[in-house]
């Protein structure tokens, strides 16, 4: 089983080996918090969507080249050890579970994935929630939510392009989150220089009406109020316009 096109893998049995001889696994720890992935005994079980980097040694002192892996499905790793770790990516600061694996563990123990509308689920809410973390490029998002349907054999009542929709939406400019990302994106800007937020914050980055209408009041009153002090731009919706005539 190809790993990024590395050479430090081998598959044996439906499992894939770690033959480097150092590597270590960052899962965020906000999967743990979301039930996306857990602790058990010695092993690991996550979302298979995570930053990972090989060295040469556990010392680190090589510059090692850092690899996403991509698998919107639940996958189980066999780590030696695990530690906690504060880092930043992409100017967000997360913390990680750090998994740490030596030559000859077991980096996936079964490559056989185990369809389950449940975890299609998980994910998607994951997602809309604005937990993925935004170490994954813009462009792959949409890819990882449809392959999530795919892979646990589910249909999606929806056309792609309310997907495409949800998407752009949730995902803000990092420089200005009152904008969607896709505006700076189709300038040019960084692929991941964007932040995730919940689908049911976004009514607060349209108008006031839209806001005090939604879910979450508390929220959204706040969130009028300061547009109101700081006069920030507000979308009238059509139903707003109707009203005001």
């Amino acid at each position: 089983m190809a790993i990024n096109n590395l050479t430090c893998f081998r598959e044996e049995n439906n499992s894939v080996i770690f033959t480097g001889n150092y590597m270590e696994v960052y899962i965020p720890k906000n999967y743990f918090e979301s039930k996306m992935a857990e602790i058990l005994d010695d092993r690991i079980e996550s979302l298979g969507i995570f930053i990972f980097k090989v060295f040469n040694d556990e010392n680190k002192k090589d510059s090692a080249i850092t690899h996403i892996y991509k698998l919107p499905a639940k996958i189980e790793l066999r780590p030696s050890n695990y530690k906690n770790e504060k880092m930043k990516v992409n100017n967000i600061e997360y913390e990680f579970i750090v998994l740490e694996f030596f030559k000859n563990d077991i980096f996936i123990k079964n490559t056989i994935i185990q369809q389950s509308s449940t975890m299609a689920n998980n994910f998607i809410t994951f997602f809309h929630n604005g937990k993925l973390p935004n170490f994954i490029d813009y462009d792959d998002i949409l890819k990882l939510e449809l392959n999530a349907v795919i892979i646990n054999k589910m249909k999606f009542p929806v056309p792609s392009v309310l997907l495409e929709c949800i998407v752009s939406e949730i995902n803000r400019d990092s420089a200005d989150i009152n904008k969607p990302f896709r505006f700076a994106a189709s300038l040019g800007a960084n692929k991941k220089s964007y932040t995730p937020v919940s689908i049911k914050k976004l009514p607060s980055f349209s108008s006031t009406f839209s806001s005090v209408t939604f879910e979450n009041i508390d929220y959204q009153l706040i969130s009028s109020v300061n547009k109101t002090r700081y006069n920030k731009e507000e979308i009238s919706s059509p139903i707003e316009e109707t009203i005001k005539y």
